[in-house]
């Protein structure tokens, strides 16, 4: 998973009206799906049933690659709050990568 800067992330998701986080809710879809993951094409976040369907599937994706330190209700509960849900989901994904990269225990797939 690619470092993003987490407060960086929040303050563009709010002055772009989301339109940051749903960009970075693609890349991040992309960067799972590469270790492992099974998350479908972003085209169902166009309706609002097949929204919520896509977001269970990307949290189980998140729950994926944190090898289930994540569950994925959390992810979804958290993708949920929006901007701030997803500022944290990265600053997770950013622990996770500074550890995998010091050579501690690896934790992503």
């Amino acid at each position: 998973m690619r470092r993003r800067n987490s407060w960086g992330l929040l303050a563009l998701s709010i002055l772009s009206v989301g339109a940051i986080a749903i960009a970075w809710l693609c890349l991040t879809r992309i960067e799972m799906n590469r270790l492992g993951a099974r998350i479908p094409s972003p085209w169902l976040l166009l309706l609002p049933v097949t929204t919520l369907y896509w977001a269970w599937r990307w949290a189980d994706g998140v729950r994926h690659v944190t090898a289930r330190r994540t569950s994925t209700r959390t992810a979804f509960l958290l993708v949920l709050l929006g901007p701030f849900g997803i500022a944290i989901v990265q600053a997770g994904f950013n622990r996770l990568q500074a550890r995998h990269s010091s050579g501690g225990t690896p934790l992503l797939r």
